[in-house]
């Protein structure tokens, strides 16, 4: 049944209790690997504690027979004492009971010589190996979890233990002899991907991880939202699209609801309190961190892509991302750095400041990132293109935009021959008031719609057989950063008024002749910037000239003053109510066109504005 398979009958005669917080099904392609590549001793823990799960405490009198546990490559070392599998019954730093092993490749169960008896004190069941240069991160995790705190550990050459829970589900279980219909009835429910701010009182769009801790397949399950003070707030069914087996997770996007109380490490429990549509056994509760405010503003997101002139695969990115952002159709920020792979005339050095959010990883393009979140089960904010098609890039797209902004961001500019100058003022919610002095401002004057023939473009000469018929017709260099206001390797730290209003000015005294102004514009945002760890770094909001009418209302419908109606005739001109209204036509990419014509397909950003100064804003889509 294993492919490392070591273990021995089970003292019960019916099947033991598997317990863990992994799939015990999952597969290589859903596991992280683990370890540091270096040579020394690696160790996982899972703890087994009746005073955080339920389940546990139903399980009280009952023995861990053993462990079962992933590797990733033989380990052999069973003479030595370097691989083995462990049981600390006080603390984990205490001495073990140690069986010592060899290990196979792939999933093992192995069995201590003396069981364990479950009882109120925690334990917690490991295994060791010793890591090898030559045979690195020989641990492993599954990759699409979030569980509750304190439950999976890891700890490198014999050092500290750290908390491993919120980067993933360590694949490793505790084999309990007791029959298996005991854990019948329990299920974790395990929140994540949290909105940064939440409305008070209102429900909010977030991931779930639900992992069955029975032998009987769960269908649905029904979840309770308590305040801190144990108090129901809310409640919702979710019903899953296959049952969810024995020992087997789920991922699952749902909705939670805030508690109706404004302020910062808000807490919110979750629960399951039926599977089935039939009562649950009490469950273990998951517990996350709220910033609840009613300063939400409307989200203007930035798509940041990482290319160069002499990327030859760059082109067929950009023909799908424009095409997402089209598609998308709601206003956004595009900068494009012209680093990652390597630098061309267009490099600034605000791009290459940029360099350390690709990770660990070699850095490569084409690639995007979207706000600078990390995506769930990846370790970078910057994402490269997987497949020809918009549907990547339209998924992390519409994943930002679930979370709230956190700020407001407003450009005045002018720009002309001779110089550029900007403010950039706005307001920062309640909720990012707890970490104002960790926010930077980053602008930029950036230049959009230069033509392929300016700086020709490798990839493009010739077009490669397969490349979509309009790939040289749609290419065009955008999002160009020709200044960056802040000078700083990464924004500048951004002072805020105690309501949490800022204002800052900006000014470029010398324009380059070469950039076409029409095309110009300048784009801010406020971010939190942390070189240390990847999933702290994250944009607030972001705005630009262009947007700055959409800044506190969507553009998703008419935004109005007045009575004027702005619609698309049968042959495609763009019309008015008011035949002598002032019409002002942007594409998504923030070009000004003329309304006079008739327009290519896609869609527009339409102002129109009358004698008296009243004016109606809308998107409209020309087919």
């Amino acid at each position: 049944m294993l492919a490392g398979g070591l273990s021995a009958s089970s003292a019960s005669a019916s099947a033991p209790v598997y317990y863990g917080f992994a799939p015990t099904d999952c597969t290589v392609d859903n596991l992280n690997s683990l370890g540091t590549g270096n040579n020394s001793f690696i160790e996982a823990a899972i703890r087994v504690d009746a005073a955080s799960d339920p389940l546990v405490a139903d399980l009280k009198g009952k023995k861990v027979t053993g462990v079962r546990c992933f590797l990733r490559s033989d380990y052999k070392q069973k003479s030595k004492g370097f691989s083995c599998i462990k049981i600390y019954t006080d603390g984990l730093e205490s001495t073990p009971v140690t069986k010592n092993v060899n290990f196979l490749a792939g999933w093992n169960e192995v069995l201590f010589d003396t069981p364990i008896e479950i009882g109120d004190k925690p334990l917690y069941v490991s295994y060791q190996v010793f890591e090898t240069q030559g045979n690195p991160f020989p641990l492993a995790a599954y990759k699409n979890a979030a569980l509750p705190a304190d439950m999976c550990y890891i700890r490198a050459a014999k050092g500290n233990w750290e908390e491993y829970g919120h980067r993933g589900a360590i694949a490793m279980e505790a084999i309990v002899d007791a029959d298996s219909s005991i854990a019948d009835g329990h299920v974790i429910a395990s929140p994540f991907d949290i909105p940064l701010a939440v409305v008070p009182g209102k429900e909010f769009n977030c991931s779930m991880y639900v992992h069955n801790q029975g032998a009987t397949p769960i269908e649905s399950i029904r979840y309770e939202c308590l305040d801190g003070s144990g108090s129901a707030v809310g409640a919702a069914t979710l019903e899953f699209d296959a049952p969810v087996g024995a020992y087997c997770s789920t991922v699952a996007n749902v909705k939670l609801t805030a508690p109706d109380t404004e302020g910062s490490g808000i807490p919110l429990a979750v629960s399951t309190v039926e599977i089935n549509g039939k009562q649950a056994k009490d469950c273990m509760k998951s517990s996350v961190s709220l910033y609840i405010s009613a300063d939400v503003f409307n989200r203007i997101p930035l798509v940041e892509e990482f290319t160069g002139i002499t990327c030859t695969n760059c082109p067929f990115m950009f023909y799908y991302l424009d095409k997402a952002l089209e598609e998308f159709g709601a206003p956004h920020v595009y900068v494009s750095h012209h680093a990652g792979y390597q630098n061309d005339k267009l490099t600034q050095p605000c791009d290459e400041a940029l360099l350390y959010l690709f990770g660990p990883r070699s850095s490569f393009n084409p690639a995007a990132m979207y706000d600078r979140r990390v995506a769930i089960g990846d370790n970078s904010p910057i994402q490269g293109a997987k497949e020809p098609s918009t549907e990547p890039y339209l998924a992390r797209l519409n994943n930002i935009m679930e979370y709230p902004a956190l700020a407001k961001v407003l450009v005045d500019s002018n720009i002309d021959e001779n110089k550029a100058t900007c403010t950039v003022h706005g307001k920062i919610g309640k909720a990012a008031m707890d970490f104002k002095d960790e926010l930077y401002l980053t602008v930029y004057l950036i230049e959009n719609d230069i033509p392929n023939i300016k700086y020709p473009q490798l990839g493009l000469l010739p077009v490669p057989e397969g490349a979509p018929e309009d790939l040289l017709e749609r290419f065009r260099h955008t999002g160009v950063i020709r200044h960056d206001f802040c000078g700083g390797s990464n924004g500048t730290p951004l002072t805020v008024n105690a309501d949490g209003t800022y204002s800052v000015d900006f000014a470029l005294d010398k324009i380059d002749s070469d950039w076409t102004l029409d095309n110009c514009e300048i784009v801010a945002f406020v971010h939190k910037v942390n070189t240390e760890d990847m999933t702290d770094n994250y944009v607030l909001n972001a705005g630009a000239t262009r947007y700055n009418d959409f800044a506190e209302s969507s553009v998703k419908s008419v935004v109005a003053d007045s009575d004027l109606r702005i619609f698309v005739r049968g042959d495609g001109q763009i019309c008015c109510s008011d035949p002598l209204a002032r019409l002002d036509v942007y594409t998504l990419a923030g070009i000004r066109c003329d309304a006079a014509t008739r327009l290519p397909a896609g869609l527009y950003i339409v102002r129109a504005t009358d004698a008296t100064g009243h004016s109606a804003a809308k998107r409209v889509l020309i087919r």
